[in-house]
């Protein structure tokens, strides 16, 4: 059962002045209205800053707590929602129309330009809501640690009445042989004093197919604010220098120039993470998990990437070796991969991106270019599809293979997707996932949990070997496992801590529990140690002497409380810092605590480097106060006059 309490926020962006039109176009009503830049608005409703009072709902499942937000949409007609940091859940959003509330849309994060400096900021994809009513709401839903840092961003693309003339009228002859009808970025209206850089090139060797998140059911007149949309929000919102797609394909089969530059170079764009220099983006628009393709879209992709690949001599069944330029992708940055010339977002990065009805269309497309490059007089007979587990099957090796003998045919799924068992592991294809390999104890330990109905949702990844064990990453969260541990969930703040000490190879080896909520945060324990997590004080590493002092204090419901530090090597031991204190380590004294008025007077004189040294036994309470004994003599504390007094030996 979910309470909700809605806070509208007002101040949303108002409607803009539509662009005079030109000398002409005043002058000959009859013509049709000339393109002219359109200036689109951008504004970030902060989704945190109301407090308690903004709270709208709060649902505690298996997973991290959520919050709902709701804010008025306005004029807006794309949205999309920025963290200035990184957000641990994952985020939704849903939008209030006619018939009601839409179905909640999972918004992935959208990876920044490569090798470009930080922008200090994350933002998710754009969705395209396309216009309302005035009084319409947008409500988000993300995770309860993630919502201070939040902000809606939405973007108003302005209005021209160019727009609808310029999606339906004829192209001018185009000089390159093959060229399929493209409109270009002043026919959609671009804003070209927002862009901040000059386009930068390289040698064309492979094309990725994308989609842009959107309502499916739009107009043919509204595609030119869609793009004037999806530009400012890549610029205002995702810090890029300008659009991140080379180019853009509507449902009704027309193209659209993307990145500027894109008609006449191999201009680097900002669309595949890692993989942006020296491929084409092409993008889609519309939500290829829930519609199908149509028919036109596909044969305009297909025609734009053959018009690429006919001038750059690229081969569109070949494979092509890039290397990646980024990091946080599947491919670590400076690796050299080989893939298809003709790839899919998904295939480079953690997205479903370009859905599952667009990811089914990659053969069709790759046949398609290969019929578009060969003679006229050539017939070229596609095969028949394969459905995407199937490929993923006999990319294994098929029955002979590491899976083995299909134990059934592919299944659907009710939450959306579909699975197949087979000899030696399962194949599981999300709605927002690629098809992954899962097997032995991780599969029998995500199994115990609910499957895809548990909190960590889909794999996305397939099973991968490691020194020790193995792990599968899914939408939620990771199991590792290994011979001497088992299979162990690790999630969130946990996970990301654990990463920094260098995952199963670092001191803290591979986990020994599920990460395991615990009221005020969470923990999980490893070989090596333990890592937990409480929102006012981070996430910390404990090991050691110092962790069995702590447990004999009563862990994280002791006098001690949450860490505040990781374990900490100093001269001659160690130490960690606590919410209520300090527990300090020597191989001479042993793992002592240190609280209060005790530890602040120990602290003013020098800590362990001072005459007193390291403490040589816990902390006591005596009749009238605290005493703390050390190497160089003690420190007590008087209840009654908060005095303290140092004893030296």
């Amino acid at each position: 059962m979910r309470l909700t309490r809605d806070l509208v926020t007002t101040g949303v962006v108002a409607a803009l002045v539509a662009v005079p039109l030109g000398h002409a176009a005043a002058a000959t009503p009859q013509s049709s209205p000339q393109p002219a830049p359109v200036a689109p608005e951008v504004e970030v409703v902060p989704l945190g800053e109301a407090g308690s009072a903004a709270l709208a709902s709060l649902e505690v499942t298996q997973g991290p707590a959520s919050v709902v937000r709701a804010v008025a949409a306005g004029d807006a007609e794309t949205v999309g929602v920025q963290f200035s940091a990184p957000p641990v859940a994952p985020v939704e959003v849903r939008v209030q129309d006619d018939a009601g509330w839409t179905s909640w849309t999972t918004l992935e994060l959208e990876a920044g330009e490569d090798g470009a400096a930080p922008t200090g900021r994350w933002s998710t994809e754009p969705l395209w809501i396309g216009p309302g009513a005035d009084d319409r709401q947008v409500e988000v839903r993300l995770g309860a640690d993630d919502v201070d840092a939040a902000g809606l961003t939405l973007v108003d693309p302005g209005t021209s009445p160019a727009d609808a003339a310029a999606a339906q009228a004829p192209d001018a002859a185009l000089a390159a042989v093959g060229q399929p009808s493209i409109k270009t970025r002043a026919q959609w209206g671009a804003d070209e004093s927002i862009r901040t850089c000059t386009p930068s090139s390289a040698t064309l060797k492979a094309a990725t197919v994308h989609h842009a998140a959107s309502a499916n059911g739009y107009a043919q007149s509204q595609v030119p604010g869609i793009i004037r949309s999806f530009y400012a929000y890549h610029v205002k919102s995702n810090g890029w220098c300008d659009l991140g797609y080379n180019f853009l394909v509507d449902r009704f089969g027309q193209a659209w120039e993307g990145r500027y530059g894109s008609l006449s170079k191999t201009v680097v764009g900002a669309h595949a993470a890692g993989f942006n220099t020296g491929t084409v983006g092409v993008s889609m628009i519309g939500n290829y998990d829930t519609a199908a393709v149509p028919a036109a879209m596909v044969d305009t992709v297909s025609r734009v990437i053959a018009w690429r690949f006919s001038l750059a001599g690229i081969d569109p069944k070949g494979t092509a070796r890039l290397v990646s330029g980024a990091s946080g992708i599947k491919f670590a940055k400076g690796s050299t991969v080989t893939l298809p010339t003709i790839f899919a977002h998904r295939d480079v990065g953690y997205t479903t991106c370009p859905g599952k009805n667009g990811y089914a269309q990659m053969g069709p497309i790759r046949d398609r270019v290969a019929q578009l490059l060969v003679p006229s007089s050539a017939v070229v007979v596609p095969p028949a599809p394969l459905s995407a587990i199937t490929a993923k099957w006999k990319a294994y090796g098929g029955a002979s293979g590491e899976l083995g003998a299909e134990q059934g045919p592919v299944k659907d799924i009710a939450l959306g997707g579909q699975y197949q068992h087979f000899a030696g592991g399962s194949i599981f294809d999300g709605p927002r996932t690629a098809p992954a390999v899962v097997r032995g104890s991780i599969l029998e330990k995500w199994a115990s949990m609910g499957w895809e109905k548990s909190f960590l949702r889909f794999p996305t990844t397939d099973q991968t070997w490691i020194t020790g064990g193995a792990f599968n990453h899914f939408e939620r969260g990771s199991i590792y496992t290994s011979a001497a541990t088992g299979a162990h969930v690790v999630r969130g703040p946990v996970f990301d801590k654990w990463a920094t000490t260098g995952w199963e190879n670092g001191y803290l080896g591979f986990p020994t529990t599920d990460v395991t909520p615990i009221p005020g945060g969470l923990f999980a324990h490893f070989q090596g140690g333990s890592v937990y997590y409480s929102k006012p004080v981070g996430t910390h590493v404990v090991k050691g002497k110092i962790r069995a002092a702590w447990a004999s204090k009563g862990w994280e419901y002791g006098v001690l409380g949450f860490p505040t530090t990781d374990e900490t090597p100093i001269r001659g031991g160690a130490f960690n810092h606590f919410q209520g204190g300090s527990v300090y380590f020597s191989p001479k004294t042993g793992a002592h605590d240190v609280r209060g008025a005790v530890r602040d007077r120990w602290a003013s004189l020098g800590w362990e480097r001072s005459r007193l040294g390291y403490p040589t036994a816990d902390q006591r309470s005596t009749a009238t106060g605290e005493v703390g004994t050390f190497q160089g003599g003690t420190i007590t504390w008087t209840r009654s006059t908060g005095a303290t007094t140092v004893r030296y030996r």
